[in-house]
């Protein structure tokens, strides 16, 4: 089933965390599209949630550095 979830991270302040975090979820099988709102501090995530978890996607966010509230 496919889920569109918001998540509020903290730590990225320029496009190349915007681009660097954006390839690395695209990567997992699963995830359809990510929106980055720097100036919101947002993310938001289109993905099959039979095939990628939410506790996976904050890993993987957390893992690249930066702070999911």
């Amino acid at each position: 089933m496919v889920e569109e979830t918001r998540i509020a991270i903290k730590g990225m302040t320029s496009y190349q965390c915007h681009s660097t975090f954006r390839s690395a979820l695209l990567e997992l099988t699963g995830v359809f599209a990510v929106e980055i709102y720097l100036a919101e501090e947002k993310a938001v995530i289109t993905y099959d949630e039979n095939k990628v978890s939410l506790n996976e996607l904050t890993s993987l966010i957390q893992r690249k550095g930066y702070e999911v509230e």
